[in-house]
């Protein structure tokens, strides 16, 4: 009898140390279990920030987004706990040791994660000035289960694909690869980290490793993204060219221009020189000034995807010789418009900017909109019998905000969001629907994949 005691208090006592060890491992592991993306404040903020801007009510607490995070954390040790002390009340010897198995392979296992190294290659294959094939490489060294993900900046938008990978065990020494499709907004590709996530049965946790990846960028050769026939005609624009000015002379050669001779060479002992132009072209458009409005809204502001068209537009009007637009009643310069968002978008009630066209629209040659506000712009141009081109473009489905979430397997439901999208293109449809009375409007797909 005495000896059954002593042996269920060594069991007691080993379980107890199993179970510090254990919580041991926890506090060991704290400082690594902190780079969880999910866990940090500045993720969680900028996921209800992008939100919030988009005037989605997330049904969400910050509090609520963190406890999804680590919620498998927090289920696995309360089933250690539980566990724990129904074999310190009930100590069975067999249950015990089977016990001992299973944490010594937990620790075993979270300890082989910790062991994993890993290599990022991110390939950037530019098709235009903004869009590019974004393919991720990730080699990890060990066998283990991966997810990667290209966090992205603020400012880049997704066109096509996904910038985060399935859940995929992957060989030691072979690669997870994926690609997709993304547009620079205002900020660039090459700028986010790639977030890869590391995890096998048994395991503590998930680890999350956030790297610098190696950034290789290619661009194809230069073409335009955008050809606006249509816009040259409407606009009768013409190219002239100026008086050409003389940059340097040089000794006369074979085949020179008997024109470009300098006379006073003909008298100096240097012998003959000939005049090498300096050649300028200016575009002129045969009318007085070609004015151009821009209508700022949400889609151009606040949507990456929008920006990005913005650009293309106004690339598309600088190339044809118009270097300033204008946004409310102030003049601006194309380069301006493209380079600095926030002044573009600096009054946020997008009611004045339609306000101020009302009164100066029979003045304009060209209005530049987005589909949000193309069906009131539309309606405002039938009222006012104004001919002005309209150019707009076809909406582009950024999906980013919801893969900013690496909260796991939670999703963050937008479909306030998507029902603003589904309105977007409604408006599209509608008005290239109306043939009756139709003001002209270009529509520029101008993103090609």
């Amino acid at each position: 009898m005495l000896l059954l005691s002593e042996s269920i208090a060594v069991i007691r006592i080993t379980l107890t140390v199993i179970y510090l060890l254990t919580l041991g491992a926890l506090l060991f592991t704290k400082s690594k279990l902190s780079n969880l993306p999910c866990l940090k404040k500045e993720v969680i903020n900028s996921i209800l920030n992008k939100v919030k801007f988009l005037g989605v009510n997330l049904r969400h607490s910050k509090f609520k987004l963190r406890l999804s995070c680590c919620s498998g954390i927090l289920l696995g040790y309360s089933l250690l706990t539980i566990i724990y002390i129904l074999l310190v009340i009930n100590p069975e010897p067999l249950i015990a040791i089977v016990f001992l198995i299973v944490v010594s392979f937990i620790l075993l296992n979270t300890r082989y994660l910790y062991s994993v190294k890993i290599s990022c290659t991110r390939l950037i294959e530019y098709l235009g000035p903004d869009l590019a094939r974004v393919k991720v490489v990730v080699k990890p060294n060990l066998t283990v289960r991966v997810r990667v993900c290209d966090s992205l900046v603020d400012g880049v938008a997704i066109v096509k694909g996904s910038n985060c990978s399935e859940y995929v065990t992957v060989e030691g020494g072979e690669s997870l690869e994926y690609e997709y499709l993304a547009l620079n907004g205002w900020s660039k590709i090459d700028e986010s980290d790639i977030i890869v996530s590391l995890t096998i049965p048994l395991a503590l946790h998930e680890r999350v490793i956030k790297l610098k990846p190696n950034n290789i960028i290619t661009k194809l050769s230069e073409r335009a993204i955008i050809e606006i026939k249509e816009l040259r005609r409407y606009l009768n624009i013409v190219e002239t060219l100026i008086e050409p000015s003389v940059s340097y002379v040089r000794p006369y050669a074979q085949g020179d221009d008997i024109k470009l001779l300098v006379s006073k060479s003909l008298l100096k002992p240097g012998g003959l020189r000939v005049k090498v132009l300096d050649k300028h072209k200016e575009v002129r458009s045969s009318r007085e000034l070609v004015s151009v409005y821009v209508v700022p809204d949400n889609y151009f502001c606040d949507y990456a995807a929008g920006f990005s068209q913005l650009k293309m537009i106004l690339r598309s009007l600088l190339k044809e010789g118009i270097d300033e637009v204008m946004i409310g009643g102030e003049l601006l310069s194309v380069n301006q418009v493209m380079n600095d968002r926030f002044k573009l978008c600096s009054d946020k009630d997008w009611s004045n900017y339609l306000r101020i066209l009302r009164d100066v629209i029979n003045k304009v040659d060209v209005i530049v909109t987005s589909p949000e506000s193309i069906k009131d712009l539309i309606k405002l141009i039938k009222e006012s019998n104004a001919r002005s081109l309209v150019l707009s473009v076809k909406v582009i489905y950024d999906n980013s905000i919801e893969t900013l979430s690496l909260i796991g397997n939670f999703k963050i439901v937008l479909r306030e969001f998507q029902e603003w999208i589904n309105t977007v293109r409604r408006n599209i449809d509608e008005v290239t629907r109306d043939k009756t009375n139709l003001p002209l409007v270009m529509l520029l797909e101008n993103v090609h994949y």
